[in-house]
């Protein structure tokens, strides 16, 4: 039971309270009581809560009815609530309150140096006003201001522990002192409808990110000196003058594509440390209004709605490194960004035509990056678009959209390629002799590696074939400096002479669906010591390690069926084969060894299917047949009738065809000298 008991009057209004000190310290509140009278609990140290029932019908709280009770923790109000008056609850001991549905109106200081205060719910869409000094020195941390409150007065989070506030679109003013001692108050959101707040709103705040319409405010009396940051709504049209005036610590604004009117004049003067500008409309800008700005260095925009002049006007930008043309841009005009020192630009995918001297003598741009994705779209580039740009180094592109070469600047410079996203194929000789490329980024969207795509990269010393890629083309990466390559196990072609001439290659490792291993594939790899061909391959063509000087060792799978012409010449490293005939014919091709003078007759190992005791010599040759059963045993064999000068050879008469893949026909065995 409460140690609480009532006095009420006729209109059911308490107007006292006795404490019989025996009891439970909540005081629940009668269902039929309307009102509480001033001051009944007013310095009551032992309540510590209130309860109004589910069927309560109090009315309003009366001036300082609850002030100072500071063992008061909680609330409970009942939904026929309208009003909480003058000081209410002021420097009582309340953690959190929820203001009901009904409430219309809460007087000023309300809840004021309640510090123990740190969180209010608003229910009602009826309140308007959040009144002078409601919540001064309390311990809020947070707060939802409702989409109902117009009007927000002074002192009303005076010294408030707040970190960040949102000001809804209703609110029109803000008074004095609102948010003055906030001193953890480091965001702020004005609201589309606040046209003015008073001197010293949010003095000394140290406020650094700010989001506001600038077409019907301006930044006040905000340190300025301190923002950082700068939203712009929306739903703003225009900037007013001298809006962002002495923003010194300012380094990024963003003007939206609603912003189609003005810029101002000065709207942006001081603004010593802007560093990057996206402007996403095209307004007018005055000629002033980024007067004495010195330190952008990144600059985006629409290039059919503004002309870059328009900035440059009482601007310079002799800091400018980078350049991002925004979607929607269809033309870059002549001498737009003539003798800038520009380090990067990105062209949209909108872009239609590049003029000529559009970027003229940008003597440090390093990097270019194309975005147009779309086989068949148009990019004209206009002669000398790109004259004086010899330092361009890095290259991001489509080539199936885009060809390098056609670009007009000096292939010859660059050193990184990146494929952008959704390139699917890399086309023929797209970036053949590009002698100074270094590194090559290709996307898992890629799935085909054309005909001689990376001919005489001479500087190419390592790529990584992306795991979409199905099929690379002959010649590709003919006479590169790649020193190890990965071939993904997807893909199931590689084309003939694809790593020719690449004579610091060491390692490869295959993918286990190739087949074919192409003519002259490895051609003259000099520095291959070893390689594992897959089981998958049944067909060595000729050449196919021709002039391997450094190749140590080689097993030809049991699935092979041909070694062909000269496949293994000149393999003057060779010292160990081993040939699996366990599952087929495999037919030796006329001199597929031929050259490889390191070889012995021990240096050859024959697998055959158990049951075999010796090869086959018929007059059409040497066959090594297929098993009668899978069970494998090794077996050596004298075989220095197959070697002149320590060079073991297989010839292939010339007088007869191949015949289907697997078919041995009119094979004959003779010396180096016959």
């Amino acid at each position: 039971m409460s140690r609480f008991s009532y006095i009420i009057d006729v209109s059911n209004v308490i107007t006292g309270v006795i404490d019989s000190g025996v009891g439970s310290t909540i005081a629940t509140i009668p269902n039929y009581v309307v009102g509480i009278a001033i001051d009944v609990f007013r310095n009551n140290t032992v309540i510590t809560e209130l309860v109004c029932p589910v069927d309560s019908v109090l009315n309003y709280l009366s001036e300082t009815s609850f002030a100072f009770c500071s063992n008061l923790t909680s609330v409970t109000l009942g939904t026929t609530l309208k009003s909480i008056g003058l000081s209410c609850f002021y420097g009582s001991g309340l953690k959190s309150i929820t203001i009901p549905s009904g409430v219309t109106s809460i007087t000023g200081s309300a809840f004021n140096l309640c510090r123990n205060l740190t969180s209010v719910t608003f229910n009602t869409t009826l309140l308007t006003t959040l009144s002078n000094g409601l919540f001064r020195q309390s311990g809020l941390q947070s707060i939802i201001i409702p989409d109902s409150i117009t009007n927000i007065e002074g002192d009303c989070f005076y010294e408030c522990p707040l970190t960040t506030i949102i000001i809804p679109n209703a609110v029109t003013s803000i008074g004095t002192n609102a948010f003055i001692g906030c001193t953890s108050l480091t965001s702020v959101t004005l609201g589309d409808s606040l046209t003015s707040y008073e001197t010293a709103s949010f003095g000394s705040s140290p406020i650094t990110n700010v989001t506001l319409n600038p077409t019907i405010i301006t930044l006040g009396q905000f340190n300025k000196s301190i923002i950082t940051s700068i939203t712009i709504r929306d739903t703003s049209t225009a900037i007013s003058a001298n809006c962002f005036q002495n923003c010194s610590s300012l380094t990024t604004i963003t003007i939206p594509v609603s912003v189609t009117s003005t810029i101002g004049s000065n709207a942006f003067i001081g603004c010593t440390s802007l560093s990057s500008l996206i402007l996403y409309g095209g307004p007018t800008i005055d000629i002033n209004a980024f007067n004495g700005v010195t330190s952008i260095r990144q600059l985006s925009y629409n290039s059919s709605l503004i002309d870059i002049a328009n900035i440059l006007i009482n601007t310079s930008l002799l800091l400018l490194t980078s350049i991002i043309l925004l979607e929607g841009s269809t033309v870059i005009p002549t001498n737009a960004f003539l003798n800038l020192t520009i380090t990067s630009c990105s062209i949209p995918s909108s872009i239609t035509l590049i003029n000529t001297d559009a970027f003229k003598n940008c003597a440090n741009m390093t990097s270019l990056v194309f975005n147009q994705n779309v086989i068949g779209s148009s990019l004209t580039v206009n002669t000398g678009a790109f004259n004086g740009c010899n330092a361009i180094v890095n290259l991001s592109l489509n080539p199936a959209v885009i060809n390098a070469r056609d670009l007009k600047i000096p292939i010859a410079n660059i050193q990184t390629i990146n494929l952008i996203q959704n390139t699917t194929y890399i086309p023929d000789n797209s970036f053949k002799n590009f002698t100074a490329l270094v590194t090559v980024s290709i996307p898992n969207t890629v799935t085909s590696i054309n005909n001689e795509c990376f001919y005489n990269c001479t500087s190419l010393s390592s790529i990584t074939v992306a795991n979409s890629v199905a099929s690379i083309g002959s010649n590709c990466f003919y006479n590169c400096s790649l020193i190890s390559i990965t071939i993904p196990n997807s893909v199931t072609s590689i084309g003939g002479s694809c790593f020719s001439s690449c004579t610091s290659l060491t390692t490869v490792i295959l993918s286990n669906l190739i087949t074919i291993i192409r003519v002259g594939v490895f051609d003259s790899c000099t520095s291959l010591t070893t390689i594992a061909i897959p089981n998958s391959v049944i067909l060595i063509q000729d050449g196919a390690f021709y002039g391997c000087t450094s190749l140590k060792s080689i097993t030809i799978p049991s699935a092979v069926t041909l070694v062909g012409f000269y496949s293994f010449g000149d393999c003057t490293g060779l010292t160990s084969v081993t040939l699996n005939c366990v599952g087929t014919s495999t037919v030796l091709d006329t001199d597929s060894f031929i050259g490889t003078t390191s070889m012995t007759p021990s240096s050859v190992r024959i697998l055959l299917a158990k049951g075999y005791t010796e090869l086959q010599l018929t007059t059409a040759g040497f066959i090594i047949p297929p098993p009668p059963t899978p069970s494998p045993e090794t077996f050596s064999f004298p075989m220095k009738s197959l070697y002149t000068n320590n060079a073991m050879i297989f010839y292939k008469s010339h007088s007869q065809s191949y015949g289907s893949i697997g078919t041995v026909r009119n094979y004959r065995h003779k010396s180096k000298n016959t």
